[in-house]
C-alpha cells in the first residue's frame, strides 16, 4: 500500500522538482516540428544550447551551429576566431538592448521579425510585442514601433546580419510612412528624438535611414503646404539638436521637383531621391562616370517600398529601352 509523501520528505521535493522540469518541453516534443517551429523551440528553452550571451542582467543560452550559419561575421569570429569568446563559450554584449537582441535571436532562429513572443513559463526570451503595421496605428504606437526598426537596424548592421538590415529598412520605410499618411512633420510627435536614435546608432558611412530621413523631409518642404508657407518649427529644431541631419539637407535634393526622376526596379514605383556629393567630388550635378553611376545606384533606397540599389534615373531607363 502506497501512501502520500508528506510536505517537505524527500518523495515531496522529487515530485515538486519534476512538476518544475515539466515546465520545459521534453526533447522529443521537437520531433516532427519544422525547422522555424523547432528554430522557436531551441531559442525560447535553450536545450541542446553550447553557447551563453549575455546582455546586461539577461542571458541567453543558444547554439553555435545557428550563428555560424545566420548570425553574421561579428559571430562567427567570435566562436571561431582566437578569442577568449571562443574558448569559454561566453559572449557578453553589455552595451546591447536584452529586448533588441532576443528581436535579432529570433530572426537569425526562424525569421521572425514583426511577430513578437508572449512571456511564456520558462522560456528566456523576455515578452516582446507585435511591430507589425499592418493595420493603422496612432502616432505614440507609430513612434515606438519606428524606434524599434531604428535599433534592430543598428543591431544589424553592427553584427553584419544582412538580411535582417535589409528586413529593418524595409519595415522602417512601411512605419514611418504611415506618419506621413497621418501628420507632417511639424505634428509629429517626438520627430527630434526620432532623427537623432538614426544618427547616433549608426556609423556616418550607413546612411540608408539617413537618406530615408532627409527625402522625407524634402518631400515634406515640397508638398505639405502649412510647412512650405510657414515653415516647420519642428524640423528647425531637429536641426539643432542632429548638426549632422542639418548638413545632410544641406549636401543633398530631390533629383527633380517637377516630378519623380528614378524607377524602382523592385516595386516598379517611380520616386524622387536624394543626389549625395559622388566618389570624384563632383556636385550641383549628375556625374555619368560609370564608377559614380554604379556606386551611386547601389546606395540608392526606394522609399515606397525599402529596397537597396533597386533605384535607375527614368532617362536612364528610357535610354536602355529605347
Amino acid at each position: 500500500m502506497t501512501t502520500d509523501p508528506s510536505p517537505g520528505s524527500s518523495s515531496a521535493m522529487d515530485v515538486e522538482s519534476v512538476a518544475a522540469l515539466k515546465i520545459i518541453p521534453p526533447p522529443r516534443s521537437l520531433i516532427g516540428k519544422g525547422e522555424a517551429a523547432t528554430g522557436l523551440h531551441l531559442l525560447h528553452y535553450g536545450t541542446f544550447s553550447d553557447l551563453t550571451i549575455t546582455c546586461q542582467s539577461t542571458t541567453f543560452k543558444v547554439h553555435k551551429c545557428y550563428l555560424l550559419a545566420r548570425g553574421g561575421s561579428f559571430f562567427q569570429t567570435a566562436i571561431c576566431g582566437e578569442f577568449v569568446e571562443g574558448h569559454t563559450s561566453v559572449i557578453d554584449l553589455p552595451e546591447d538592448d536584452p529586448d533588441i537582441l532576443a528581436r535579432l535571436l529570433l530572426y537569425v532562429y526562424a525569421g521572425q521579425y514583426e511577430f513578437g513572443c508572449p512571456q511564456e513559463s520558462g522560456s528566456q526570451l523576455p515578452a516582446l510585442r507585435n511591430i507589425s503595421t499592418t493595420f493603422k496605428l496612432d502616432l505614440p504606437q507609430v513612434f515606438d514601433i519606428v524606434m524599434v526598426h531604428i535599433k534592430i537596424f543598428a543591431a544589424a548592421v553592427k553584427y553584419d546580419i544582412t538580411p535582417l538590415r535589409d528586413q529593418a529598412r524595409k519595415c522602417f520605410v512601411h512605419s514611418f510612412g504611415q506618419r506621413a499618411e497621418q501628420v507632417c512633420f511639424d505634428k509629429f510627435p517626438r520627430l527630434q528624438d526620432l532623427i537623432s536614435a538614426v544618427y547616433n546608432t549608426t556609423p556616418s558611412h550607413e546612411s540608408e535611414l539617413r537618406d530615408l530621413c532627409v527625402i522625407e523631409a524634402m518631400h515634406e518642404r515640397e508638398n505639405c503646404k502649412e510647412c512650405r508657407d510657414v515653415g516647420s518649427t519642428t524640423l528647425l529644431d531637429t536641426f539643432e539638436a542632429v548638426p549632422e541631419f542639418c548638413a545632410d539637407m544641406a549636401c543633398c535634393w530631390c533629383d527633380s521637383l517637377e516630378g519623380p526622376a528614378y524607377n524602382c526596379t523592385s516595386c516598379e514605383f517611380n520616386v524622387n531621391w536624394i543626389i549625395r556629393p559622388c566618389a570624384c567630388k563632383r556636385w550641383r550635378g549628375i556625374c555619368t562616370k560609370k564608377a559614380c553611376v554604379e556606386a551611386r545606384t547601389a546606395t540608392t533606397v526606394c522609399c515606397v517600398c525599402g529596397a537597396k540599389g533597386s533605384l535607375i534615373r527614368t532617362r536612364e531607363v528610357a535610354m536602355m529601352t529605347a
